[in-house]
């Protein structure tokens, strides 16, 4: 399944309740990157109804869904390898 960063954003966007920053957007390289961005949100939001490990580990879940193989997604893989998912 091939999917976009910019989707991918907005569906997290949609299933956390939060707004990434558009210049959080522009500068996502990895995966820690992107979860850095959520939990920037998530605190400028002041929500704690989620930790940082519960977000990892739904970033994670997305990825593999997406056709990551399990124990790919870590904090430093390229989110340009894993936008063409198959």
């Amino acid at each position: 399944m091939e999917f976009d960063i910019v989707e991918m954003v907005m569906a997290l966007e949609e299933g956390f309740g939060i707004e990434v920053a558009d210049i959080d957007v522009e500068n996502l390289q990895t995966v820690g990157d992107l979860h850095i961005a959520i939990l920037n949100s998530l605190w400028r939001t002041d929500s704690t109804a989620r930790s940082p490990n519960q977000i990892w580990t739904a970033l994670v879940g997305m990825f593999e869904d997406c056709g990551a193989p399990p124990g790919k997604v870590k904090p430093e893989t390229r989110l340009a390898d894993l936008v063409e998912l198959d």
